[in-house]
């Protein structure tokens, strides 16, 4: 996984740069591959890919995702429980 990459890369790093130029451009550098790996996993699910990275929304998009997969279980478990009292849908 690319983004496991990234993260791994990110926190074998030992020394930081005392050059704030230098610093910014590392920055710029891990946000944009950031980028990149969130605009590969988009394309590769169907979705639009994104010009700029907002966590903020990222999240609350992750968060919609994970509400509406575990409302598809409960749902399928309520009719597969109900079908079990003779209940038909």
């Amino acid at each position: 996984n690319n983004r496991i990459g990234l993260i791994t890369k990110l926190n074998s790093n030992t020394s930081i740069s005392l050059n704030l130029t230098a610093r910014e451009s590392k920055k710029k550098q891990y946000e944009q591959s950031e980028l990149d790996i969130e605009n590969d996993y988009l394309r590769s699910t169907g979705k639009e890919p994104i010009e700029k990275f907002d966590q903020e929304v990222m999240k609350i998009n992750d968060f919609k995702e994970i509400l509406m997969n575990q409302t598809h279980v409960v749902m399928a478990d309520f009719i597969d429980l109900s079908n079990q009292f003779g209940f038909t849908w």
